[in-house]
């Protein structure tokens, strides 16, 4: 795991698993709402990947947030 600085912004995808963990939600559970994969929701939450416009606006929805606040 990556240590956390808090001088640095929190990345996109530490705050997809914060926010889905405040749902209560398994990466399973997110990736069933957004039909994708387990796997891609692991992908974010790591940085691996970024998610598309269209999951990102599916993200923000879910979260109840402005897209440009995740």
């Amino acid at each position: 795991m990556i240590p956390q600085h808090p001088e640095l912004p929190e990345s996109l995808g530490a705050r997809i698993a914060r926010l889905r963990a405040a749902c209560g939600w398994t990466q399973e559970q997110l990736a069933a709402r957004l039909a994708a994969s387990r796997v891609a929701v692991s992908h974010f939450e790591l940085g691996l990947a970024l998610p598309s416009e269209r999951t990102v606006l599916l993200l923000a929805g879910l979260f109840k947030l402005a897209p440009h606040d995740l």
